[in-house]
Formats: C-alpha cells, sequence, structure tokens
C-alpha cells in the first residue's frame, strides 16, 4: 500500500502500481481493518471504511481525529479526537 495526502495505491510484486482512490480531501492515516483489504481512511473531517473489491466506502466517525488503530481480530477501531480516546466496533 502507498499513500499520499490526494491518493491511494496498492502495489503487489511483479505487477504495476493499482490506483484505488483519489480525493480532495487531505488524506491522513490509512489503517487495515481486515485481512480482506478493507481498509480505515481518516481525512481531514471523517474518517470512511473502503471495500476496495466493491469500492464502497462507508462513514464511521464524524469529526477530526488525531490518531487511529484497529484490531482486526476483535474487528475494533481505536482512535483519539482531542476529547478523549475512543472504541469503535465495527
Amino acid at each position: 500500500m502507498i499513500w499520499t495526502p490526494s491518493e491511494l495505491w496498492t502495489y503487489s510484486e511483479g505487477s504495476d502500481p493499482y490506483l484505488l482512490n483519489r480525493s480532495a480531501e487531505k488524506l491522513e492515516y490509512v489503517v487495515p481493518l481486515d485481512k480482506n483489504n478493507t481498509l480505515a481512511l481518516a481525512h481531514e473531517g471523517k474518517t470512511t471504511a473502503l471495500f476496495p473489491y466493491y469500492l464502497i466506502e462507508h462513514s464511521l466517525i464524524d469529526g477530526k481525529i488525531t490518531s487511529l488503530a484497529a484490531d482486526p481480530d476483535s474487528r475494533t477501531i481505536f482512535y483519539s479526537n482531542g476529547e478523549g480516546l475512543w472504541k469503535l466496533g465495527y
């Protein structure tokens, strides 16, 4: 996985990089959510889940976050937003 503030790419050995997502919203964090390549994408004002095989995004968290992590085994997202530390099951 390769990402910049505006693009998200995947890369497999022996293949060319593949563009998954391009957005005008600044991408701040990318976190794997499961073994099927579902990703949490944190932008400046929201966090979404991207299902790359279907190219579908679902809203997870509204508002700016300051850090993001996930435990795929327990299907839990951990994040902070300046008001505290939070966990969210998915």
